[in-house]
């Protein structure tokens, strides 16, 4: 895992540019987002996303469970699964369909989710400091 401290705003959406760049070259992938609640999560795919050419972001799928986003090459996908709280729950959501398709798929409170990421992302926060780690590893 390679780790970033983050001390502003600016720092954040350098290392998503960085991200997006390489996510770009990617067909399919799945991220997985780590990190307590207010830890930049939601923020981070915003910029991924405005670096993908998508300037339409819908804000977090909290509710929805998930946003769809499209670029000229292709389907990115945004999932919040924070308040779901039980496997049982999780299956009657339907989300698993989405896993047919070929897309980008960016999820946050993945906990529940039995499947292996391409790659995660782990949102840090402390008082003294913050820290983005990514881990590309996994795949």
């Amino acid at each position: 895992m390679i780790y970033y401290n983050v001390k502003t705003l600016s720092q954040t959406k350098k290392i998503a540019q960085e991200f997006a760049q390489i996510i770009k070259q990617k067909k399919q992938a799945i991220v997985f987002l780590k990190g307590d609640l207010g830890s930049g999560k939601t923020t981070f795919v915003r910029f991924v996303l405005h670096y993908l050419g998508i300037k339409d972001f819908k804000g977090s799928p909290s509710f929805t469970i998930a946003h769809e986003y499209y670029t000229k090459e292709k389907k990115v996908i945004h999932m919040d699964l924070y308040r779901i709280q039980t496997k049982e729950e999780l299956l009657n959501t339907g989300i698993f369909e989405y896993f047919d398709q070929v897309a980008i798929f960016f999820i946050e409170w993945p906990n529940l989710l039995e499947i292996k990421p391409d790659i995660v992302i782990e949102f840090n926060t402390t008082i003294k400091q913050r820290s983005i780690g990514i881990d590309w590893a996994t795949n």
